[in-house]
């Protein structure tokens, strides 16, 4: 019988035990999931980013003077500007990362001016805010998701819309957006501006301002779009004169 009831007081012992190393386990894992839903300073954790549609667009209030601006292209192009200088470049996703490539920019000169935007290498979207990140991956500036242009795009100029010329390095190329944005390479220098319905059918350019490299034997002349008509899947462009500066084919990639 004593046996028996020490027995029976070493088994409530262990019995005990497992249970509180049952209900400590479950506490750890209360707290991982806890932890897992903010990054480890209390932040929202950054939004799922899985195809460039979900971080495509203007970034910045292109409205405001001097104020930093991105514009993403879905077929990995950018251009803006860092208040002062135009930016072109190129952008691309890893993972929830925007990773930007080198970024070519004029070189003004703006006193009292913050150029901070043309030092991004990386940016992370959380709602509709976009954080941009420096070479050593600390925070150098915000922006916010620009609202697009309600009267861009009416039925007649959607048809404007997407990627047209050559892909490859060297050859001229335009991107149209919904929102009343352009980004383009003439094969030497990047640009972008504004654009709008015209009244014959066509579309207009404005404000287009482009980096200023030299391309010795690289006919550079798409920097110099004013309009542009559009024949099926090809889109003649021309310059304010109304010569015909290049014709590109609706871009399939």
């Amino acid at each position: 019988m004593i046996r028996s009831r020490r027995a029976t007081r070493r088994n409530a012992r262990r019995v005990g035990v497992a249970a509180a190393v049952a209900a400590a386990a479950s506490a750890a894992l209360l707290l991982a999931g806890c932890a897992g839903s903010s990054g480890t300073d209390g932040t929202p954790a950054p939004t799922t980013t899985s195809k460039p549609a979900d971080v495509s667009g203007t970034w910045g209030d292109a409205a405001q003077e001097s104020a930093p601006v991105l514009e993403l292209s879905q077929n990995g192009t950018l251009s803006g500007t860092d208040g002062c200088n135009r930016l072109t470049g190129s952008w691309k996703l890893d993972g929830d990362t925007i990773a930007f490539g080198e970024l070519a920019s004029t070189k003004m000169a703006c006193m009292g001016v913050d150029t901070w935007l043309s030092g991004a290498r990386t940016a992370i979207v959380a709602g509709s805010t976009m954080t941009v990140r420096g070479e050593d991956g600390a925070e150098i500036g915000t922006l916010t998701r620009g609202d697009a242009n309600p009267g861009a795009t009416d039925a007649a100029s959607e048809a404007f819309l997407g990627a047209w010329g050559s892909t490859d390095r060297g050859k001229p190329s335009l991107t149209i957006s919904g929102d009343g944005r352009f980004t383009g390479n003439d094969g030497c220098n990047g640009f972008g501006g504004s654009w709008k319905a015209g009244t014959e059918g066509e579309i207009v350019f404005s404000d287009a301002m482009s980096t200023l490299m030299a391309c010795p034997g690289v006919d550079a002349e798409l920097g110099r779009l004013a309009t542009a008509k559009l024949s099926g899947d090809t889109l003649a462009v021309f310059d304010a004169k109304g010569a015909e500066l290049a014709k590109l084919e609706r871009s399939r990639g």
